[in-house]
């Protein structure tokens, strides 16, 4: 795609701002093609060993229809960033290694992740919702996708990530023995899933009735 040379960037998507009306012109039909083009490999990409993009590709693959400038430019960032951290991939240890080698590490050899944004896309006003699935170290399994519903609240958006990832650890419970692993001391049948968002946490322990439970 041409950016063999091109200034390498630390994240792959920008911060959020105001975007010019010149950005938000439609692509020509041999840009689109170029677009769609870049998207489809970084969704390749991101499936294989790069979780670290799946929010941008997540972002870029909802403009595959009618692409604008600024898409095209959230599209080359990315590649740029890929460009930066060619070497980064993910890494699968033993718990015996991560014990010695990265203790802090070996505490995430088995768990679960849950996140969500509130709301973040501009024309459904529907929020983002990822997990993450951790597995002898590494990404076992992850995804992020736009909610299917319309969050009323931060935490009615937390709280259907956790879901998500819930429905993901009742799918990965008998994992292990097909893959003959044996995760130590833990019991498959019971995973911690972590969470950044008080009222998520509070609500999945307890259903307290109150405005943003209403859900």
């Amino acid at each position: 795609y041409g950016m063999e040379d091109a200034a390498t960037v630390d994240t792959p998507c920008r911060l959020p701002g105001e975007i010019s009306e010149q950005d938000k012109q439609p692509l020509d039909a041999a840009d689109t093609t170029t677009f769609r083009s870049i998207t489809g490999s970084l969704m390749w990409v991101m499936n294989a060993c790069r979780p670290d993009i799946s929010f941008a590709t997540n972002k870029l693959a909802r403009a595959m229809s009618a692409p604008s400038r600024a898409d095209l430019v959230a599209a080359k960032r990315v590649l740029r960033y890929l460009s930066g951290t060619i070497d980064f991939g993910i890494c699968y240890f033993s718990r015996e290694y991560l014990s010695k080698h990265d203790p802090t590490r070996a505490k995430l050899h088995y768990i679960l992740m849950s996140d969500s944004s509130y709301p973040d896309d501009e024309k459904t006003r529907k929020s983002t919702g990822a997990w993450f699935s951790a597995i002898a170290g590494g990404a076992g399994a992850y995804c992020t996708q736009l909610q299917s519903i319309t969050a009323t609240s931060s935490t009615h958006a937390e709280y259907n990530a956790l879901a998500e990832c819930a429905r993901e650890a009742l799918f990965e419970r008998d994992f292990p023995t097909e893959l003959q692993f044996n995760p130590g001391q833990e019991n498959p049948q019971r995973r911690t899933i972590y969470l950044d968002h008080q009222g998520a946490i509070q609500l999945s322990k307890k259903q307290v009735f109150h405005t943003q439970a209403k859900h």
